[in-house]
């Protein structure tokens, strides 16, 4: 009697990323490794992407039609083609996608709108009033005896919100946003919003639309220099594990819950990355913005410790069917090590008058980093800058004060003339953050 060896042959998908940051690299990176995963192209990519094609990420009908012709998966990680609404287009030509419609983008591409659908779900936020006549928005600040924060109502790549020490400051980013318009029509309506104090988190999860599968916990560094200070940036570092406590975590889950449910019930259904940005006052989160993508640079440090293949859930999450995802795979994984994120840009970030084409040079560094490229461009066998933050270098530790080590070990060996970094990255948390990433 024979042995009867049954031979089964599992056809791989090939898939496409959208984009070209380094939350790009990061995603191809990861999904380059998943066993039912084979090419793995990047739109437009970077320097340190692989299989880039040259077609912009704004270029929707371009893009499908490439995914079409190569029977591709697409997964998006910029905000503008969500907002232009890619999964309408690719949906419509019967193409797979893991992105939000255009209607449920409005999370993020309408502060206004959002902090509307909040306040009307009794999801917490911070009190606000929207604007579209500056006079009328000057006068509010001038009127009301809290600080505030003024966010343009529309895209503007994370930059668009100015955190105010003073009514003169409020007035000056009034004028900024909705008279210069610094920001042109993302500026034409304004959120005033009070000004919370607390710790910052980022929650991000994959949503299928009737349910949600929670990522790692994570933080981010806005501002551009330590300290916090200086101006709003796409964001300069994060780190992961950022436990807020177990009741916090659970009230953190079970709004982004109540987010998703509610768009279900406004017809519009979320699919796709979803990231909540709160705010921890007290022990009690509060919604401070709404993305419909992953953040950056977040995901770069989450995709270090991701410990399970990260396409089933993508896939699932496009198809409706996260539950029986979970249920035959399990939840996600996570690796019991921390990460540390390190964004290294061009002097003169966040504002536009920074140098490009400077040549990078770098030197062997020990396998615990990893450099995820943003704006830098292959040239002549090379790589140069190509962009206002052009590296996040993610290392991982056994606790974060070990990761932050690696991580500003490794940007060591990145060098270019422009070069520039926050420095307290991972190494100003609480005690009990610290104690917990030990565990």
């Amino acid at each position: 009697m024979s042995d009867t060896v049954e031979l089964r042959i599992f056809m791989l998908k090939d898939v496409l990323v959208v984009g070209g940051r380094a939350r790009e690299h990061a995603l191809q990176w990861k999904l380059s490794g998943d066993t039912e995963v084979g090419r793995v192209y990047c739109a437009p990519g970077n320097g340190g992407t692989q299989h880039n094609v040259p077609i912009s990420e704004t270029d929707i009908e371009g893009l499908a039609r490439f995914a079409k012709e190569n029977n591709l998966f697409t997964v998006v990680g910029p905000e503008l083609p969500i907002a232009m609404g890619i999964a309408n287009h690719f949906w419509a030509e019967g193409l797979g996608i893991c992105a939000p419609t255009r209607e449920a983008a409005r999370l993020e591409t309408s502060k206004a709108w959002c902090k509307e659908f909040l306040a009307g779900r009794g999801i917490p936020t911070p009190q606000f009033k929207v604007f579209d006549d500056p006079e009328m928005a000057k006068e509010h600040v001038r009127s009301v005896d809290y600080k505030v924060v003024v966010k343009a109502d529309g895209l503007c790549e994370g930059k668009g919100v100015i955190v105010c020490d003073s009514a003169a400051e409020a007035e000056e980013a009034i004028e900024r946003l909705m008279v210069r318009r610094e920001f042109g029509d993302a500026g034409a309506k304004v959120v005033i919003e009070k000004r919370l104090y607390g710790e910052e988190r980022s929650f991000m999860a994959i949503s299928d639309g009737t349910r949600i599968e929670a990522f790692a916990s994570s933080r981010d560094y806005k501002k551009l220099q330590d300290n916090d200070e200086g101006p709003n940036t796409g964001g300069m570092g994060a780190y992961s594990p950022a436990p807020a406590g177990p009741e916090t975590e659970r009230q953190m889950y079970d709004i982004a819950w109540k987010i998703v449910t509610g768009m279900r019930d406004e017809g519009f259904p979320f699919v796709g990355f979803i990231y909540v940005g709160f705010m921890i006052v007290g022990g009690k989160p509060q919604v401070l913005e709404i993305n419909s993508r992953l953040g950056d640079p977040e995901t770069e440090t989450l995709v270090r410790r991701m410990d399970s293949p990260l396409f089933p859930y993508i896939e699932a999450a496009a198809h409706s069917s996260l539950d029986e995802t979970v249920r035959r795979r399990g939840a996600i994984r996570w690796k019991n090590w921390s990460a540390v994120t390190v964004v290294l840009a061009s002097k003169g970030y966040p504002d536009r008058d920074y140098a490009r084409g400077e040549a990078v040079t770098f030197r062997p560094m020990d396998g615990m980093a990893y450099i995820f490229h943003a704006g830098t461009k292959k040239v002549g066998g090379g790589i140069v800058t190509d962009g206002g933050r052009n590296f996040a270098v993610t290392a991982l530790g056994r606790d974060l004060e070990y990761a932050a080590y690696n991580a500003y070990e490794a940007v060591e060996s990145i060098r270019y003339p422009s070069k520039i970094l926050r420095r307290d990255i991972a190494r100003n948390v609480t005690p009990a953050e610290a104690l917990q990433s030990k565990a």
